[in-house]
């Protein structure tokens, strides 16, 4: 189902028609038609207002249930004409990959604050975006399997509307935005079941259902060890929201991170030295949501400095 708070979103514009006159003036019957050679036959210029983009909005459609067929690749725009008006848009027969939704208001001067939900035709598979990292406008790049249809659904985060409330969007098939050596590997759930990473590995991972919990363990031999943990996810199109928290071999919690190197970074980064031998635990876990969708990659890096028993 879609969350209450979603269901009270979206409506708007106007659709742009075309106005295709074109009208050839015949002569009196007084008069001879001008001795010409005949012209080719072409169609007659649009002299109309173009439209504002491939699919402009159509009303209603509020709901899941309303809402409009667009294609893959092509754009489709609208106002957030009222508060609480949510747009909807499907995409049907998309392929097992990748699927990048994009919608854009800030680039083109628009008022909204704009949310995005993404969602599959079962609602197994569902998330919301608020912002990019780099920007205002909702960016989601989820892993989806064939066969679905998916829907978008737009509106203003904060109940904003009227005619300068404007937004664009559009949908398209893509490549993985990164790239990975290691799949994460279920179960994982605890500590006791994590599994083993090294220097250099980076894992891909899902946080696929309500209170999973992606556990990784590390070797740390004798010595001062710098360990660097970071999480890719948000920064490229994710909905996930990650923490991770480190545990010593006791199974105490040493650290835990939910930014990167900027507070405003949603992807935490890890750093720290460690000079306590034994296997540690790395969880990695998300704070606003699980599904197939909330994908994540986890580069990890330990630099071991040998100890040689002088001070």
């Amino acid at each position: 189902m879609v969350p209450g708070s979603l269901a009270l979103w979206f409506p708007l514009v106007a659709l742009a028609c075309r106005a295709c006159t074109g009208c050839v003036e015949l002569p009196d019957d007084d008069q001879q038609a001008p001795d010409t050679a005949p012209q080719d036959s072409a169609e007659p210029e649009d002299t109309g207002p173009p439209a504002p983009c491939a699919f402009p909005e159509e009303e209603p459609n509020n709901t899941l249930g309303q809402a409009q067929e667009i294609d893959i690749e092509a754009w489709a725009c609208g106002t957030i004409s009222e508060s609480g008006d949510l747009d909807t848009f499907r995409f049907v027969g998309t392929e097992e990959g990748w699927l990048r939704v994009w919608v854009r208001g800030f680039d083109i001067g628009s008022y909204a604050e704009l949310s995005l939900y993404v969602s599959d035709n079962t609602q197994e598979y569902a998330a919301i975006q608020l912002n990019s990292e780099d920007s205002t406008d909702p960016l989601l790049v989820v892993p989806v399997p064939d066969g679905h249809t998916w829907f978008a659904q737009v509106g203003d985060a904060y109940g904003g509307a009227g005619e300068r409330y404007i937004w664009e969007l559009i949908g398209s098939i893509t490549k993985a935005p990164v790239e990975w050596t290691v799949e994460e590997a279920e179960p994982n759930d605890i500590m006791v079941d994590g599994q083993f990473v090294e220097d250099g590995d980076v894992i891909y991972g899902t946080v696929g259902v309500a209170g999973d919990y992606d556990w990784f363990l590390f070797e740390v031999p004798e010595g001062k060890v710098d360990i660097v943990a970071r999480v890719v996810a948000k920064k490229e199109g994710s909905p996930l929201d990650a923490t991770l928290v480190l545990y010593t071999p006791d199974g105490v919690v040493k650290s835990t991170v939910a930014s990167g190197e900027l507070g405003s970074d949603h992807d935490p980064l890890m750093e720290i030295s460690l000079d306590e031998a034994g296997t540690w635990g790395l969880l990695m876990k998300s704070v606003n949501g699980a599904n197939p969708l909330f994908w994540y990659s986890l580069e990890f890096s330990m630099d071991t400095e040998a100890d040689t028993g002088q001070n």
